[in-house]
């Protein structure tokens, strides 16, 4: 349970943002982030998410402190997909049914490692005893969220972006897709007619088979999920 001085900080920030950009709003009872400052701008393409790091204590004295950051995306032709078939198939597997389609890393912004120790100057202070500190945290996300965040989210917003650039030249995608990633990489050949859709359906094929026949029990919820959403993907698109 937060405490009311926790919930007066995470406010105080959430405001400080908002009123710099009135679109990225704070949304309580998110699941798994009830009490965190997490904040979402909805457009016509994505929804924008970003969790402003901040902790309730400390190790061995009471503090309320900054904790980084963290930016994603949530793609809306994506995940309307894939939000109903995670919840259908994969409500117990919090990890994958809760993750985002695209992420901020050292991959979709290569300046990520230094964008993220730019925030460790306001590690372990107090913010509540520590009202300057405070201030300048607030100028800080504001000045990243300007900087780097809103790029990140304008970019990979563009589906046919993360096509051409990523789907197509990239050999590994698990670096920008995370959790499912395979699944997400149809999803976006599928809608952008990448030529090599069905190259990439067969080799999940060719990974299901193998998967099913050494564990169907452990396995057998994931790859229905597979089969679903192909059955979505290829009558829709």
């Amino acid at each position: 349970m937060a405490t009311e001085q926790y919930l007066e900080i995470r406010k105080y920030i959430t405001d400080s943002i908002t009123k710099v950009y009135p679109n990225l709003q704070l949304h309580n009872n998110v699941p798994f982030y009830e009490d965190v400052p997490y904040m979402m701008e909805q457009t016509s393409t994505a929804i924008r998410h970003l969790i402003v790091g901040l902790n309730d204590f400390d190790y061995f004295e009471k503090k309320i402190t900054s904790r980084g950051f963290e930016c994603t995306l949530e793609l809306t032709q994506i995940e309307e997909i894939l939000i109903p078939l995670k919840k259908k198939y994969l409500a117990l597997n919090s990890s994958i049914s809760n993750s985002p389609t695209i992420w901020f890393n050292n991959f979709t912004d290569s300046k990520c490692d230094e964008v993220w120790d730019s925030f460790k100057k306001y590690d372990d202070i107090d913010l509540a005893t520590n009202p300057d500190v405070l201030d300048a945290l607030c100028d800080h996300y504001i000045e990243v969220i300007g900087k780097h965040f809103i790029p990140f989210w304008e970019k990979y917003s563009n589906l046919q972006y993360i096509n051409d650039e990523i789907i197509d030249k990239v050999p590994d995608v698990y670096n920008y897709l995370g959790e499912i990633y395979g699944f997400k990489k149809l999803i976006i050949m599928r809608i952008c007619k990448n030529k090599n859709y069905e190259q990439h359906k067969t080799h999940l094929i060719n990974l299901k088979e193998k998967a099913l026949e050494k564990d169907r029990e452990r396995n057998g919820a994931y790859w229905n999920l597979f089969d679903e959403m192909v059955q979505i993907i290829e009558s829709k698109y």
